[in-house]
């Protein structure tokens, strides 16, 4: 009475313990060829919770056991290396789709120059090279929209569209982006660092405007040495009496003479063309691209574009 097995001897390793009851995970003796291991139902260094060695790779974390991460693969590169420790951007090593120890890819900050890359998004320059590295690109080129437009173009996401759009019709190639500032974005911040010091900026035709970005702001005294051009290849000059036409050479800038935002001179971060409203602009056949104008944003000018990467 009382018993619940007996198996005739006082083994603790078989299906019966010396105390006559059944063997379970978790009483703290090891059952021969049913359990691993047995640290009394709990995580351990050496024993999972079900009495299973605490293996890195078993679909389990064990957390007591140091590890951080199950992916049950031996993939030493991805999110979980082979010891189960997370990869992170601090790790010293080129994991979790990373192109170059602790950055690139999805999850990481970009790669400085002379670093691994694959596609431009993986550089802090914007450039991945042939050769799969970092680096500045070769020219900055400026070009224009084909058209003038109001200030409501929709943001610069819109113009970022069009720009995108014209250049790829133009055949130009490149990644293409606006001339112009919001309330949240300065048009100087499209180039830092070597790439703003060093590259000189071209119009659509390879002649050089200007021996490198920062030249453009100085203080408000860049002039650029030639013309700037649309996709198509006309001249931004004065309008010719179209209804879109450019007029007055005038172009959309939202810009301070240093590069920075002109903040509520935007037309309402370009979605306004009530005649109310005022957009920061420059005179373009002026060579100036900030020059320190201002437009109602009913007014039809032009839109420049600058390639980021080629």
């Amino acid at each position: 009475m009382g018993e619940e097995c007996d198996d005739g001897n006082l083994e603790n390793t078989d299906g019966c313990l010396d105390t006559c009851v059944p063997a379970v995970c978790g009483d703290g003796f090891v059952q021969d060829g049913v359990e691993e291991c047995d640290d009394m139902a709990m995580d351990s260094e050496m024993c999972d919770f079900d009495c299973t060695a605490a293996l890195c790779g078993d679909g389990y974390v064990n957390m007591v056991a140091t590890e951080e991460c199950e992916d049950e693969n031996d993939i030493d590169d991805d999110a979980c290396s082979n010891a189960c420790i997370t990869a992170t951007c601090e790790d010293q090593a080129i994991n979790n789709g990373e192109t170059d120890v602790d950055c690139g890819g999805e999850n990481c900050e970009p790669c400085e120059q002379d670093q691994m890359c694959l596609v431009n998004a993986d550089c802090v320059t914007n450039y991945c090279n042939d050769n799969m590295i970092c680096d500045i690109i070769p020219e900055i080129r400026v070009s224009a929209l084909e058209s003038a437009y109001q200030g409501n173009f929709g943001g610069i996401d819109g113009a970022t569209t069009m720009c995108q759009t014209e250049a790829d019709n133009a055949g130009v190639g490149g990644t293409w982006v606006p001339f112009l500032s919001d309330d949240n974005n300065d048009v100087i911040d499209l180039f830092q660092g070597p790439a703003a010091m060093n590259v000189p900026v071209n119009n659509i035709n390879g002649q050089q405007m200007f021996a490198n970005w920062m030249s453009i702001f100085n203080n408000g005294n860049g002039v650029a040495a030639v013309d700037v051009f649309a996709f198509n290849g006309v001249e931004i000059e004065e309008g010719m009496g179209n209804p879109n036409d450019w007029s007055d050479a005038d172009g959309w800038t939202g810009t301070l003479q240093s590069g920075l935002a002109d903040v509520g001179l935007n037309c309402n971060n370009w979605t306004s063309n009530a005649n109310n409203v005022q957009g920061r602009n420059t005179e373009i056949d002026a060579r100036q691209m900030v020059r320190q104008e201002v437009s109602a944003c009913n007014r039809f000018i032009a839109i420049m574009c600058v390639q980021i990467a080629p």
